[in-house]
């Protein structure tokens, strides 16, 4: 292989050489295969890039989350977390422009429903409005990995350069040049060349790279080539116009190749590096080297200025700058900065190895500083893993400032922590941590990066993510105080400002919060009193399980009683009537939609017409008026219980409220079989089922089982949809509310029937629905005669709410069979299956044509066939109530006490820099009945209820 000469070509030579280009351009356009690099894709830039360059807005900027060689321990991996502006080898990721006061930026960005998809984005910060355009998704890079990152550069004339990277030669690089300067809305691809081997070839593939550009100079660039010669060579190249780049040069290949990280200067550029000792694999990493160019890479030379013979290739060479080899210390480069007399700091983290944990400590950040004579090395400070990274800051004044995530965070010893900010005042001999700049958060910061020419109201910039598993990430920036801002996750408008990210949050800002969403809601959202499902942003688009008009409203949660409770919360956390006079409504609207039969159906309807059709207690009574009570999906259990909450909170004064809470609960009673079951709907006032209809006895397998849905409904016990718990559950509340033991015996006779319904061996569990015989049958189409992996894992935790509330250990009998039987049921990935065919055990599911088979290929995606396991908290609660004592057992009356902690403080701050100026929590998302994602985005009731909920707990917590 042929490098390109150290010294830059004569413009004569350019002119002669460019004139020779010609044929070859031609045989280029004409070849069925673009011409490209030894090693490098075999597509073009250009056909690689029409693919996947985007150039659209996004409403939200949100991070990549990225992961690197798993480690089967407690830290899960080598690396991971919110990786969006990632890696140390990438540079930079934002510049200042004076002449426009913008910062513009890029980062790894992700898509709305996926973490860890890589988009190239790039947006800026104006600094005179303070605000934030939709980001532009520049480029699709058609990977997850975080390697990928773009790193941004700015020109003479405005125009704003993205440099898109890639890990190893697999996929193409691309190099992108915005349409008008200062303007990030359009990008063009640029069909940049390079010099290899005397012909100038397409550049379509570098990694890590660096992007300098020089005033009326042009582009200068440190980067990596994978295998030319060693794994990871490293290399500079330049570019005036940055489409021909001629001048590429081979710094240094020793052992494996390297790391580096570079700086510039008005005219001078330097890169430090570490090598990958031969034979030790790319995880190891040792010493520190820096050389340096002062003619724009002509010639290189050490600190001390002693001309270098390149590429390097040996390890002990003139510029060395420390052995962390000798001392078997790994090296991780951080940054690199020119002091105020142009000489390098270098700064670095040095560890024991590459593994996260705290064997690898001390984690030691560490500066390199040339002096003039020497290199003088200082120890900073120590954070908890190798890949927690900041920037250096060399101010006019001599501070100097390093902004990196050293203070311990919520992952520990994963990759980030809580970002500070340390200051010297005496060239790094003694370090002061001047502000923690995050505290409490919920995910770990990290990867802090320093613009170009960095204003001091956006001096760094970062992202967060879970250390330990797939998260979102979110993305900041804070100004050169120390004051953080929360870039905005979700845009309805073309630009916002960003929110104050600081994790403080006081009580007011709470109260006035939760005063906000609840008055949008009760005002606005609320029709007749009562609520829905999920809403268009601007609430002209509704539904609950289906398409909804004005006149509806939703019983089954997350509808009416769910928005009820809250509201209910709301007021026993703050006093305030606000929210109990929003619960009466709600309470109101549920008691005109209470059917004859005793409960509620899924919705009910305000239509004065259309009310004539339903069996309303309050509609007069007429033929063929549906009036079906269900149970199903906690539907007459969650309004009953809401009303009998409201009603004790009321003192029981509200006789409308209490009149229908009792014949509701006469209703349910009356329904329960005599083995303590109940049917999952009626739809007449019920009569009690006598025990010589419905016999008690045992579950049993059926001789026989029809494989094809026979639509006969024989099911009369129902455990689908949890109808169980949710029945023992009302019951025991009734009985603390109102005082009646034969709330309490039905909620005791339903636990008897679950200990009934256990299948015998060989699998003791429990079917979704039973007929009289006590035999699993069919119900729906997707639902057939089989044990449950998912309604058999609430069992469970029912029987154990029934011996918390009354010591019985009949509740607990069943349960360790069961655990052991599902236990060895589980499935590869530790989830369970939905159904298991009686007696084989084998894992059932349907097509989309619903017929049975054993195969999970083509299920029908309404319903879950496979389902989480709880079964380790299951099996922990049942250790712990087998050896608490007795006193202890009793659990649930007694009201957990609210602590404030650091997440629980993160929780609320990012619940309020979520919510718009209505008080609205809008969020991206499908309206399913519609079939459509309404491009201003959602409100779902569901985020309302956890929101205030966490607001609530919040308040207690303050109290």
């Amino acid at each position: 292989m042929q490098e390109t000469s150290l010294v830059e070509p004569s413009d004569k030579f350019h002119a002669s050489f460019k004139a020779t280009l010609g044929l070859l351009t031609l045989l280029m356009a004409l070849a069925p295969f673009p011409l490209a690099a030894h090693g490098e894709s075999a597509r073009s830039a250009n056909e690689s890039a029409s693919a996947v360059t985007v150039n659209a807005p996004d409403d939200g900027y949100r991070g990549i989350w990225y992961m690197n060689q798993p480690s089967y321990d407690e830290y899960v991996y080598k690396y991971s977390g919110g990786l969006g502006t990632y890696c140390a080898k990438h540079k930079p990721f934002a510049v200042y422009c004076d002449k426009v006061k913008k910062t513009f930026f890029c980062y790894g960005g992700t898509t709305k429903d996926n973490n860890s998809k890589l988009l190239h984005m790039v947006s800026y910060y104006d600094h005179n409005t303070g605000m934030v355009p939709r980001p532009t998704i520049l480029l699709d890079k058609k990977t997850g990995d975080a390697h990928d990152n773009p790193v941004i550069s700015l020109d003479d004339k405005g125009h704003i350069w993205v440099f898109s990277t890639s890990h190893g030669t697999v996929r193409p690089s691309y190099i992108h040049r915005s349409q008008k300067p200062y303007d990030v809305s359009k990008f063009e691809l640029v069909n940049a060349t390079k010099m290899e081997d005397l012909e100038e070839v397409p550049m379509s593939n570098f990694s890590y790279m660096q992007a300098w550009h020089i005033k009326d100079k042009g582009f200068i660039c440190f980067f990596t080539r994978y295998g030319y010669p060693a794994a990871r060579t490293i290399y500079f190249m330049r570019s005036r116009d940055g489409v021909e780049w001629p001048i590429r040069v081979c710094l240094a290949a020793i052992d494996e190749g390297h790391y580096q990280i570079s700086t510039v200067a008005k005219n001078k550029a330097g890169t430090a590096f570490n090598f990958h000792p031969k034979e030790k694999g790319l995880n190891w990493r040792t010493n520190l080297y820096y050389i340096e160019t002062t003619d724009f890479g002509r010639t290189w030379q050490s600190a001390d200025g002693r001309k270098l013979l390149l590429p390097l290739r040996s390890v002990k060479n003139p510029v060395l700058v420390h052995d962390y080899q000798a001392q078997r210390l790994k090296v991780y480069l951080k940054d690199i900065r020119f002091d105020n007399e142009g000489r390098p700091v270098i700064l670095f983290l040095t560890s024991k190895g590459y593994e996260a944990g705290p064997k690898n400590d001390p984690r030691t950040w560490t500066t390199a500083r040339w002096t003039g004579r020497k290199w003088q090395i200082r120890p900073a400070f120590v954070s908890d893993n190798n890949y927690d990274m900041g920037s250096l800051y060399i101010e006019n004044d001599g501070t100097w400032r390093i902004i990196a995530p050293t203070e311990t965070g919520p992952q520990t010893y994963n990759p980030g922590g809580e970002m500070a900010m340390w200051i010297s005042k005496d060239l790094g001999k003694t370090w002061k941590k001047v502000k923690q700049l995050t505290k409490g958060s919920l995910y770990n910061h990290t990867y802090a990066r320093r613009p170009v020419n960095a204003h001091p109201d956006f001096y760094a910039f970062w992202a967060d993510g879970h250390g330990r598993k797939p998260s979102k990430s979110h993305l900041y920036f804070c100004d050169k105080e120390g004051k953080v801002w929360l870039l905005p996750r979700e845009m309805t408008k073309d630009f916002v400002k960003p929110t104050l990210a600081s994790k403080d949050v006081t009580r007011r800002e709470a109260m006035m919060a939760l005063r906000k969403a609840v008055r949008f809601f009760h005002t606005n959202v609320a029709s007749h009193g009562g609520y829905l499902w999920r809403y268009s942003a601007d609430l002209t688009l509704r539904e609950g399980e289906g398409k909804a008009t004005e006149t509806m409203i939703w019983v089954q949660p997350p509808g009416t009683p769910s928005i009820g409770q809250v509201y209910l919360d709301a007021h026993e956390a703050t006093g305030e009537q606000l929210y109990l006079d929003a619960a009466c409504d709600a309470a109101s609207a549920l008691l005109q939609g209470q059917l004859r039969t005793g409960g509620w159906f899924y919705h009910i309807e305000f239509d004065p017409v259309k009310r004539q059709r339903y069996g309303y207690r309050d509609v007069p009574k007429r033929k063929g008026q549906r009036q079906k009570t269900t149970l199903d999906d906690n539907t007459t259990q969650s309004a009953v219980r809401f009303l009998m909450r409201l009603d004790k909170l009321l003192q029981f004064r509200d006789q409308k409220i209490h009149e229908a809470v009792t014949y509701a609960l006469e209703a349910m009673l009356r329904a329960q079989f005599p083995n303590g079951g109940w049917y999952q709907w009626w739809d007449r006032y019920p009569n009690p089922a006598s025990v010589e209809d419905y016999p008690v006895k045992a579950a049993g397998y059926p001789e026989t089982w029809s494989r094809i849905w026979p639509n006969d409904w024989t099911g009369c016990y129902f455990i689908n949809d949890n109808v169980m718990m949710d029945m023992v559950t009302t019951m025991l509340d009734a009985n603390k509310i109102y005082g009646k033991e034969r709330y309490l015996e039905s909620a005791l006779k339903a636990g008897d029937f679950l200990i009934l319904s256990q299948m015998p061996e060989p699998q003791p569990a429990w079917a979704q629905q039973y007929d009289r015989n006590m035999h699993p049958v069919w119900d729906r189409k997707f639902e057939p005669p089989a044990i449950t992996g998912g309604e058999s894992q609430a069992v469970l935790e029912t029987l154990m709410l029934l011996y918390q509330e009354t010591g019985k250990k009949k509740y607990l009998a069943p349960i360790h069979r069961a655990i052991s039987y599902l236990r060895k049921s589980q499935l590869p990935d530790g989830r369970l299956a939905r159904f298991y065919e009686l007696k084989t055990n084998k894992p059932l599911y349907f097509t989309r044509e619903y017929k049975l088979t054993y195969s999970s290929n083509d299920t029908p995606t309404h319903y879950s066939f496979i389902v989480d396991s709880r079964l380790d908290s299951i099996e922990a609660q049942h250790k712990h109530l087998l050896e608490a004592e007795p006193t202890d057992k009793r659990t649930r009356s007694g009201a957990k006490m609210e602590r404030m902690s650091p997440k629980l403080v993160a929780e609320v701050r990012e619940i309020i820099n979520s919510m718009d100026e209505r008080g609205a929590w809008v969020q991206h998302g499908q309206l399913r009945s519609h079939k459509v994602e309404p491009e201003s985005g959602i409100i779902d009731c569901r985020t309302f209820i956890n929101n205030v909920r966490t607001l609530c707990r919040f308040l207690v917590a303050d109290r």
